[in-house]
């Protein structure tokens, strides 16, 4: 494997070195860590989307705002993620990841492989290209997640900051009834097909800024971008994530602006405990609608369940045990 990750690493190296003049101090998406065999190095996942656009900027030559993310696909594979080489072996482990396709222009879309912490920039590497297999539901990545680190680092290239002083406000889930994802750009045609994706909210120089992104890859700077919003978020999503940044703030002593959101997705919880179950508590046994949410301060991680307005901050529920909510059916979407 060692020639197939130096090919990779020599030039991801060097887009983790324009991520770090961004001034990034590890405690945000940009943490970087090596990888198992010693060979490279890798972006936490969540950032990894961002490093593979720095890559492929750096190989065309080009300003990474110049490159477009076009789509994202769920697939697996083992240790080489679908790129095989000759003469080269591949370990048998199953690796659950999503191919990604970003655009310059006119020009055909370029195809990244992406695995755990690491991509590979398989149209610039000779090999035998697979589209993998598919990954099971409850182990797919989220693309909402994704999706709302690869806006920050976006709004971060477009406003000239470092990316860590951008806050994630909120990450909110929407049925779009078209494809334009509730935002009407002059010219472009708009199919009539219900779309996964949702807003992604941030804040930045005291200002905030939004996102329209379609779960199947790609998102729109709808402050930057001609057009006309069709769609708004839902508010009292906005507002619980907000009294949970609030909350987390408060526990900590930091700042509000301290508290980002790294992932918000709907689930079902498999009792009236909502996945905190606390010694000699007994739960009701409907499953129940709710949300699992992910808060980050201070570069930590904190868990937080709840439905409607009401939550449980259960990294904080000493004694309890934490139980996942209800596996994602197929039928929820890529």
């Amino acid at each position: 494997m060692q020639k197939r990750w130096f090919l990779v690493a020599a030039l991801f190296g060097a887009a983790l070195v324009a991520a770090a003049c961004s001034g990034d101090d590890g405690s945000g998406s940009d943490a970087v860590t090596s990888t198992p065999d010693g060979n490279g190095s890798a972006i936490r996942p969540g950032s990894i989307l961002h490093g593979a656009r720095l890559d492929l900027a750096l190989r065309l030559d080009s300003s990474p705002l110049s490159i477009e993310l076009r789509s994202l696909q769920h697939a697996g594979w083992d240790g080489c993620l679908g790129l095989r080489i000759e003469g080269e072996p591949c370990t048998e482990q199953f690796i659950g990841g999503y191919i990604a396709f970003f655009g310059r222009g006119e020009a055909p879309p370029f195809r990244y492989h992406v695995g755990g912490a690491l991509f590979l920039a398989v149209d610039f590497l000779d090999g035998e290209v697979s589209d993998g297999i598919a990954v099971p539901a409850e182990i797919r990545t989220d693309f909402e997640a994704v999706l709302a680190a690869y806006a920050r680092e976006d709004l971060a290239l477009l406003l000239d900051i470092e990316a860590r002083t951008i806050t994630i406000e909120a990450i909110v889930p929407m049925q779009f009834s078209d494809s334009c994802i509730g935002f009407a750009q002059p010219g472009q045609a708009c199919a009539q097909a219900i779309t996964a994706g949702g807003f992604v909210l941030l804040r930045a120089e005291g200002q905030e800024y939004r996102y329209h992104f379609a779960r199947g890859g790609w998102l729109v700077a709808t402050d930057f971008v001609a057009g006309m919003v069709t769609a708004e978020p839902d508010g009292g999503v906005i507002a619980v994530q907000r009294a949970m940044r609030e909350d987390l703030a408060s526990r900590l002593g930091v700042g509000l602006g301290g508290v980002s959101v790294s992932a918000y997705r709907e689930v079902i919880w498999r009792n009236g405990c909502l996945g905190v179950q606390r010694p000699g508590e007994v739960c009701t046994d409907a499953l129940v609608e709710g949300f699992l949410a992910l808060l980050r301060a201070e570069g930590n991680e904190y868990r937080y369940h709840g439905r409607g307005d009401a939550f449980i901050a259960a990294s904080f529920e000493d004694g309890a045990t934490i139980v996942d909510p209800l596996p994602p059916s197929d039928e929820d979407g890529p």
